[in-house]
């Protein structure tokens, strides 16, 4: 099973995370992750590298010569992501995949079509693949899985796809097209559902998120059930807004 970040780290505080993380991927069944959960994850990091004093995500820019070659053939991307799509245009290892980022964008039915073919490939090696709305669980239908010989399976339908490079770009680029400030996206977010008081600056919200009492002060009833002010409808919303704050 492979562990992905919560997003902002603002999921329930009660002892029950534990047993619900070893409950959600059975014994002898892997997890791959979606395009919508993979935006959570990176929107964290993009954050945790902002509150850091970092001017935003951290992008993989090594290349092969291979890929930087097809890089410098690449189309001329414009455009706040125009970096990104290069490089991941470079990093393609298909016409399939370079076809779909040519354009400069990745529509939610392209994702769709990376993700089928990936997937189908997976299946066409004898996997059962049960999609969720996190991703999918990959399994034998025997109840076991031979994670090395899973991986090699993964690894050979991801060059056939250009799935981990598209799905990555799209992690990071769908949600926030024009590349603001992800706290100022996640504010406002709050604000439009009335968890953040509406004269908070993002600035202000920055100080909270990184410190524990303010943080608790102003969310702590949407991230502690075990509080006597717990509101569990508001905390679906909060966890909400961190899986997609465009929303």
């Amino acid at each position: 099973m492979r562990e992905h970040p919560r997003p902002y780290d603002t999921g329930p505080r009660s002892q029950d995370r534990r047993t619900e993380a070893q409950d959600a991927c059975p014994q002898g069944t892997a997890r791959h992750m979606r395009a919508p959960t993979m935006r959570a994850a990176a929107a964290a990091a993009a954050l945790a590298l902002l509150l850091a004093g970092c001017g935003g995500a951290a992008q993989d820019t090594t290349q092969s010569s291979t890929q930087a070659a097809t890089a410098a053939a690449s189309p001329s991307f414009t455009g706040p992501w125009a970096s990104e799509f290069t490089n991941a245009y470079g990093k393609a290892q298909t016409d399939f995949g370079r076809s779909i980022l040519a354009d400069g964008d990745i529509s939610a039915q392209e994702m769709e079509e990376v993700e089928t073919k990936y997937y189908s490939c997976i299946e066409d090696q004898g996997y059962i693949v049960k999609r969720t709305s996190e991703g999918a669980d990959v399994s034998r239908a025997d109840g076991t899985l031979d994670q090395a010989a899973y991986e090699s399976t993964a690894a050979s339908c991801d060059a056939e796809s250009d799935e981990s490079v598209i799905v990555s770009l799209y992690a990071n680029y769908h949600g926030n097209p024009n590349r603001e400030d992800p706290a100022k996206i996640l504010l406002s977010c709050l604000k439009r559902h009335g968890l953040a008081d509406q004269s908070m600056s993002v600035d202000e919200f920055k100080q909270t998120l990184t410190d524990s009492d303010k943080r608790d002060a102003a969310f702590g009833k949407y991230l502690d059930n075990t509080r006597s002010d717990y509101d569990s409808a508001k905390a679906a919303e909060y966890q909400a807004c961190n899986a997609d704050p465009s929303k």
